[in-house]
């Protein structure tokens, strides 16, 4: 009988971690968001990354951006950790695991999801924002607890890490600078640091396993 520690989800013989290794990362992707991202030693401001995208979003410059990418950005990590843990449901449907995934999920959307004052202030682009990306969430925790994609959920992974890659610089790159106009001193926070780590090495996991399959092809 297979023990725990060797209990693996495969697709196309490409491995994935065991399941104990995953939900470490996953954890630690979630700390590391919710760590500084951003320090001001002067007075002591910190903020981590759900709290710098909203800062960020009341910037008139940022007001200006086409979708207020820069906040986008910042908010895009959350969404696509939301997307992990869908695509790693284990099947059949209505398991207890599986009701334990969606839950999860659908806690991480909720915490997507904009204040009530999106119903009094509906034209308000912040708003409007949160809940696309809450509702783009909602819908890949759909695919993803359906089952439909895990055939090819390797490959969505790995997209999703290198996307969360981008949108990890992006967001600090353009936050950074923002900070710095109001003359406060910014120095890049262990979050930052942390969650771009994490996201490398679940990518380069990704590339090992590619490389050990195909020398044993």
């Amino acid at each position: 009988m297979m023990s725990l520690s060797q209990r693996h989800i495969t697709i196309f013989d490409l491995p994935l971690p065991p399941i104990g290794i995953f939900w470490a990362w996953i954890v630690l992707l979630l700390l590391t968001y919710s760590l500084p991202w951003l320090i001001n030693p002067g007075n002591g401001l910190t903020v981590n990354a759900y709290d710098l995208a909203e800062w960020t979003s009341l910037s008139p410059v940022v007001r200006t951006q086409p979708l207020l990418y820069t906040s986008l950005f910042l908010r895009l990590p959350l969404m696509l950790i939301t997307w992990l843990i869908a695509l790693v449901t284990p099947q059949p449907r209505f398991s207890i695991v599986w009701l334990c995934h969606t839950a999860l999920c659908l806690s991480l959307v909720i915490a997507q999801m904009p204040p009530l004052e999106f119903l009094m202030q509906p034209n308000d682009p912040n708003y409007q924002q949160q809940f696309g990306l809450a509702s783009l969430s909602l819908f890949g925790v759909f695919l993803g607890l359906s089952g439909w994609l895990h055939r090819i959920r390797f490959w969505l992974i790995q997209g999703t890490i290198i996307l969360a890659l981008i949108a990890l610089i992006m967001g600090h790159t353009q936050a950074m600078p923002l900070m710095q106009q109001f003359h406060l001193p910014a120095v890049t926070g262990l979050g930052f640091w942390g969650m771009l780590g994490l996201w490398g090495v679940g990518w380069l996991g990704g590339i090992v396993a590619l490389l050990k399959r195909n020398r044993a092809a």
